[in-house]
């Protein structure tokens, strides 16, 4: 997996920074994040899905912009959302961080089903306590403690974190 140098670090800050100044007010609320050239709105979602396309091109292995970007266009067009989300996964297949945004995306939507899913392959290719413990504690929404408990089962035979010990008594968080 490729590492982020202080270089890589910089052109993350600004890129952040421009997607920040040119965002659609609302997505948040603060006045950096208004619509300057005050477009339309059709024209300026365009603006910013080639802003957000360069970004990803040049920011391939960043979670957190391709978050970004699958937030931004699952406002308004699931479909392209969820083909973004697997062009992520692609690039970046054993990024747990990105896996977890996509579940709570997923479940979000009312999508519990394909999130169950994502949160299995998400154990199968990338395997951290911290996986297993939103894991649980979706389960346990959506599903009920049985089911819950029966999660806990395989985490526990899965990998011996004390996290994950804690996270099912109801005593951690996850970190």
């Amino acid at each position: 997996m490729r590492t982020i140098g202080d270089d890589d670090k910089k052109q993350i800050a600004l890129w952040k920074k421009l997607l920040a100044f040119r965002s659609s007010p609302r997505l948040t609320s603060s006045y950096e994040t208004t619509n300057p050239m005050k477009l339309p709105e059709e024209i300026h979602r365009h603006h910013m899905d080639q802003l957000y396309r360069r970004c990803v091109a040049c920011c391939r292995y960043c979670p957190d912009l391709w978050i970004l970007y699958i937030s931004f266009v699952a406002s308004f067009d699931w479909s392209n959302a969820t083909r973004l989300m697997t062009d992520a996964k692609e690039a970046m297949p054993a990024c747990a961080l990105l896996r977890l945004a996509i579940c709570d995306l997923l479940e979000s939507r009312g999508l519990v089903q394909e999130a169950k899913e994502e949160y299995e392959k998400m154990i199968g290719s990338c395997e951290t306590s911290t996986g297993w413990i939103v894991y649980q504690q979706f389960t346990r929404r959506n599903f009920g403690v049985a089911e819950a408990r029966h999660l806990f089962q395989r985490a526990r035979l899965s990998m011996l974190a004390p996290e994950v010990f804690l996270a099912a008594g109801g005593r951690g968080e996850a970190t």
